[in-house]
């Protein structure tokens, strides 16, 4: 019974840690070490951790000693403590499925595999229910029991995911190539697994969900975007440039390409800080784009949507960009994309106002106000003099 080292960083998850430590202490599968990461908690976390700890040996708990602090760093203190064969990379606020490391130690050990992947699902904390999650994961699978990078090098993200949590690693793979989680305060957990779908000689796949990723645990997304807006970027170029150094990059381009774009799309567009997003665009045309060499793709080699996010952010002003995607996104999306502009709080919400500027942050206003359904436009001028003495309004604002 080969021994299993699930690593798990720990800050401030007492809402939920009694649930996780639960579902991993009551694994079928019994030769486990229980890695658990103390980074700083203040809440109640380390009293729940010290009460696991007394009632079973499995669970170890140590503070996180690197110096440095948040999840990269508490994962990376857990990784140089473990003695496993295999290794679990776990969050503390998500839930498992009993047979889920028996299911995976099986498979590893019956195929040999370097790496297991299984499905998750997500649990909604606000109403408590459970919804699929990321469903086309396994659309691209090789018709083999296992595999390696080489048999579907466009797809080994979208099979195996950029998150941390939903694999068995082999512990020799992940020390051989010195493979460590990245310290940035986003985006710090798809160094490792990127890499390690890449170097894998054995995959296998186990097709059930076995994990619950917690969703809606409170924290802006937004917030964080705003405040490390390159730290996704970072994360990208990082792995490009180890998948250079291995002599590999060449061959997984184009599927690494598509999954770091469409990535680096989806936190572009929750930045909610005028400055922060026009530093990440300098950032994204400068450093990263030539970095990750896009410009030499074929034409249709990516998804149709991603391409036109790339070409828009190349050939296009900072400015354009917002007020194209205000009129893609609808008034879901605008405000969080645009909010940063327009002054709401001075404006009358349902009201009727009139807006004052039709050159380009007249014309960006215009459209975001009309998406956002906050108050009604009566009249899009000019200046002043072109109001008609008749015109019912609540106010006047220019834009800027």
């Amino acid at each position: 019974m080969p021994l299993v080292s699930i690593v798990m960083p720990v800050y401030n998850a007492g809402p939920y840690l009694r649930q996780c430590l639960d579902s991993v202490t009551g694994q079928t599968y019994r030769d486990l070490e229980i890695l658990c990461i103390d980074d700083g908690s203040t809440d109640e976390s380390p009293e729940i951790l010290r009460e696991y700890a007394e009632k079973d040996p499995r669970v170890k708990v140590f503070p996180n000693d690197t110096g440095e602090k948040g999840a990269a760093p508490a994962r990376n203190a857990g990784m140089d403590r473990a003695k496993g064969k295999y290794l679990m990379i776990l969050d503390s606020d998500d839930f498992f499925e009993p047979d889920m490391v028996e299911t995976c130690v099986s498979q590893a050990e019956t195929c040999d595999a370097d790496l297991v992947i299984f499905r998750i699902d997500r649990f909604d904390s606000r109403t408590g229910t459970l919804s699929p999650y990321l469903t086309h994961q396994l659309d691209h699978l090789p018709a083999k029991e296992v595999f390696s990078v080489q048999d579907c090098p466009d797809h080994i993200l979208e099979i195996g995911l950029l998150g941390a949590w939903n694999k068995l690693y082999r512990r020799d793979l992940v020390e051989e190539n010195h493979l460590r989680f990245l310290s940035l305060p986003v985006s710090n957990d798809q160094y490792v697994p990127a890499l390690a779908l890449a170097l894998a000689e054995r995959i296998r796949v186990v097709d059930r969900v076995l994990m619950h990723y917690r969703a809606f645990t409170g924290g802006s997304v937004s917030d964080k975007a705003s405040k490390y807006p390159e730290a996704p970027a970072i994360s990208a170029c990082k792995i490009v440039e180890k998948l250079r150094e291995l002599g590999l990059y060449d061959q997984v381009k184009l599927g690494y390409l598509g999954e770091f774009l469409s990535n680096l799309r989806d936190k572009f567009d929750v930045v909610d800080n005028y400055a922060a997003l026009k530093r990440l665009h300098g950032f994204l045309l400068e450093e990263v784009f030539p970095r990750l060499g896009a410009e030499d793709l074929p034409e249709g080699a990516l998804r149709p949507t991603v391409a036109a996010w790339y070409h828009m952010m190349r050939e296009l002003p900072l400015e354009e960009i917002l007020f194209l995607c205000a009129r893609s996104y609808g008034s879901f999306q605008t405000t969080k994309i645009l909010r940063f502009q327009v002054p709401y709080d001075t404006l009358p919400k349902g009201g009727k106002i009139v807006l004052l500027g039709r050159g380009d942050a007249g014309r960006q206003w215009y459209s975001q106000i009309l998406l956002s359904r906050y108050c009604d436009v009566a009249l899009w001028a000019n200046d002043a003099s072109e109001i008609p003495a008749d015109l019912a309004y609540d106010a006047v604002v220019t834009a800027k």
